[in-house]
């Protein structure tokens, strides 16, 4: 029989390290991740020893339709994977909730929380041999291992002398209730630090290209699934303000009428922020559209210093705390955001799912003005469109605290992107795509356009407007079209000058609407158009 105890010889950082290295990063079906892992350098006695050992780790799992999940979709360094190691032998210790070890289990069982238990309830019992042969029988096997393990990751117990005892500590236990087959269950029920790792982008690029949808794709990757409650959406614009962001004092009536209080309400930045302080295992975004058509300085103040994050390696002490990877840098001292988390602490900690960043003597006290940061589990992602008339220019020193990410204005070869690629302009004949090259090629022409440099980045991005599936095929709607995409063509592009894209004939655009909607005329465009659109005419 297995002994449970021995697999965590190799469990130190640098042999994650590894395993993580070689393993897949993305999800495929069993039999390639096999092959791969055979090609590997551990060889074929990989399936048999640390292909075994990373299952039970909850590095991988295969699922019914055979699936191969990875746990990491990077490399991880040896910090991230003490990290990893400590939380999850915290949690789960025996590891591996289908192991053939101790007989008559049917669930994981929690070494740490048994010894934890007993000692708790016979404090005197505390000889660490008799302990574990009176717990586990012989099935514990190697207590040297065992000891070990126990001294470097539990977090709450201490082996000198083969004498155990408790830590004093605030760690809060997770308590699993899975069956020992359900690996994905298993695999699923543990979130580790190390995957939360914030990101802060700003994605850019012309109207249209995709960059909301660029914002869904880093969401799910993050774990978020639940937008209401996991994110919190914003719109920056001329008149909004730090009191917006982060919150302001407001009159509020009693029910009876008779009296009015002025309490603090908390912006959509302080409400992710408080849900993120109070729910560390979960992910959470704030997501802000149109972040150069507000002034992001004045909207930031001194939250502008929380975007520095902590890398990995860097750790700041502060308040009984040490704030480690993805933490802000800095903090700020705020006692309306204080409030703000200590008020969501008071709600949540009757939830099974509560499970804060800092302890309850700190929470305590944060009606207290202490230093507030950015969690590791909260991302901001930000949208811009330099197109657009009338923004603020972002500063540099803002904007080195984002990765700044351009979406390319091309369609990839998935089939919802060729369904708009090649969706049919309703009335007029020519697909999407052609239309938006034809224009697109039209602006980028120096001929056409002093500044180049300016309406390079007017450009008609894939996704300005949005196919619809009419009748078993893809369209555009007229309407749409004429109101949407010509519009914006009359009014933010051809600057005064409409022979550039319509026939000169036309005065005005609601002359043109007109021929178009009520008159059905699809005659409208200038002969360089019109050429452009017949020379991209697909085949």
């Amino acid at each position: 029989m297995a002994d449970p105890i021995c697999r965590w010889r190799n469990a130190t950082p640098k042999t994650i390290c590894e395993i993580v290295e070689s393993l897949p990063k993305e999800e495929m079906n069993a039999e390639e991740f096999r092959k791969i892992m055979l090609e590997s350098k551990w060889g074929v006695s990989f399936s048999k020893t640390i292909y075994q050992f990373a299952c039970q780790t909850g590095l991988y799992y295969v699922d019914e339709k055979d699936i191969y999940h990875p746990r990491f979709r990077t490399d991880i360094s040896e910090f991230e994977a003490e990290s990893y190691l400590t939380n999850w032998f915290k949690k789960y210790y025996v590891p591996n909730p289908y192991t053939r070890g101790f007989d008559g289990i049917d669930k994981p069982l929690l070494v740490v929380k048994t010894l934890e238990e007993s000692l708790i309830k016979n404090p005197n019992e505390n000889n660490f041999s008799k302990l574990c042969s009176k717990l586990f029988k012989s099935e514990v096997g190697e207590l040297d291992i065992f000891r070990n393990v126990i001294n470097r990751y539990s977090g709450t117990l201490k082996i000198v002398n083969d004498v155990i005892e408790l830590i004093p500590t605030e760690h809060k236990k997770m308590e699993i209730d899975i069956d020992r087959n359900d690996k994905k269950s298993f695999f699923e029920s543990f979130t580790s630090p190390s995957t939360q790792t914030p990101t802060q982008i700003i994605f850019y690029g012309v109207p249209g290209s995709g960059k909301s949808h660029s914002i869904k794709k880093e969401l799910s990757e993050k774990g978020i699934t639940d937008l209401k409650e996991q994110t919190k959406r914003v719109v920056f614009h001329p008149e909004y303000t730090n009191a917006d962001f982060v919150g302001q004092i407001l009159p509020q009536s009693s029910d009876n009428g008779e009296s009015i209080s002025y309490p603090f309400v908390p912006g959509s930045f302080t409400q992710i922020l408080a849900k993120a302080y109070t729910h560390k295992n979960t992910h959470y975004a704030l997501i802000i559209e149109e972040i150069n058509r507000g002034n992001a300085a004045a909207i930031f103040g001194e939250l502008f210093q929380l975007l520095d994050r902590l890398d990995e390696g860097e750790t700041e002490f502060s308040n009984e705390v040490a704030y480690t990877k993805g933490w802000s840098s800095y903090s700020i001292n705020n006692d309306n955001i204080n409030k703000s988390i200590q008020e969501a602490y008071e709600n949540f900690k009757s939830n099974s799912n509560f499970e804060p960043f800092i302890n309850k003597e700190i929470f305590d006290t944060y009606k207290l003005n202490i230093g507030i940061r950015l969690p590791p589990n909260l991302s901001i992602f930000a949208t811009m469109n330099t197109s657009d008339q009338n923004v603020f220019k972002l500063d540099n020193a803002f904007k080195r605290r984002w990765e700044l990410r351009l979406i390319p204005n091309k369609f990839k070869e998935e089939q919802e992107e060729i369904n708009q690629r090649d969706a049919v302009v309703e009335g007029f004949g020519f697909t999407w795509n052609n239309f938006r090259e034809a224009v697109n090629s039209i602006i980028i022409d120096p001929d056409n356009f002093i500044d180049i440099s300016s309406f390079a980045d007017r450009q008609i991005g894939c996704w300005f407007t949005k196919a619809i599936k009419k009748e078993e095929k893809y369209i555009i709607e007229k309407e749409v079209f004429v109101y949407k995409v010509l519009e914006y063509l009359w009014d933010d592009v051809c600057n005064g000058d409409i022979g550039i894209f319509f026939n000169e004939n036309y005065k005005s655009f609601a002359e043109l609407v007109e021929d178009v909607i009520e008159k059905g005329n699809t005659d409208i465009f200038s002969e360089n158009l019109k050429g452009k659109l017949s020379q991209n005419k697909p085949e």
